[in-house]
């Protein structure tokens, strides 16, 4: 049965009494959301651009190497209330929270690749994401325009094989960008 069925056989055996929307328990919310993950891992950075180009960025520069990947934009950013709810997006029908909903599953999918850190700058705040560990909401002084957006992976041994593949070619972050946003009517 569809959740619309469901809704509509429960509304026929009751009376509503307020209509509103429900919040959730932002660790439990961030615990249950972080179990998905992107088929293809590196297709965060697709979210993370479109999310930054619907919030009205004119411009998303993205810079890799082989342990960090940085993303700013220009535009207004990010409100205080997109970092705070950044979960309740993702189980959110609403059509208005889709910007959200591309920052929470790009921000997720970074996470599933278990970085040291995930760090997100907008206006008068920074969203600092650590897997395993409490988000936090910091404030940032002074605000940033627009927003950055910094992954810094672990340390690994395959990061020795990948520095020298770069060396003679671009990282894969590069092919994922130049395929996926092709057609973008901003400059990536």
């Amino acid at each position: 049965m569809d959740v619309d069925a469901l809704i509509e056989e429960l509304a026929g055996e009751g009376r509503v009494d307020a209509v509103g929307r429900f919040t959730l328990d932002r660790e439990k919310a961030r615990e249950k959301t972080r179990k998905f993950q992107l088929a293809e891992p590196l297709k965060y950075l697709l979210e993370l651009v479109q999310a930054a180009v619907g919030q009205g960025a004119t411009r998303v520069d993205v810079r890799v190497d082989t342990d960090d990947m940085w993303l700013a934009f220009d535009g207004p950013g990010f409100a205080p209330e997109d970092l705070a709810q950044l979960y309740d997006a993702l189980l959110s029908p609403q059509a208005s929270l889709e910007v959200r909903r591309c920052l929470a599953v790009g921000l997720n999918s970074a996470l599933a690749r278990e970085p040291r850190w995930v760090r997100v700058e907008t206006g008068p705040r920074a969203l600092v994401l650590r897997p395993g560990q409490p988000d936090e909401l910091e404030p940032l002084d002074p605000p940033v325009a627009g927003g950055r957006i910094h992954v810094k992976d672990r340390f690994s041994p395959a990061q020795v094989v990948e520095f020298f593949k770069n060396l003679f070619g671009a990282p894969p972050e590069v092919a994922v960008l130049r395929e996926g946003c092709r057609h973008a009517e901003v400059a990536v």
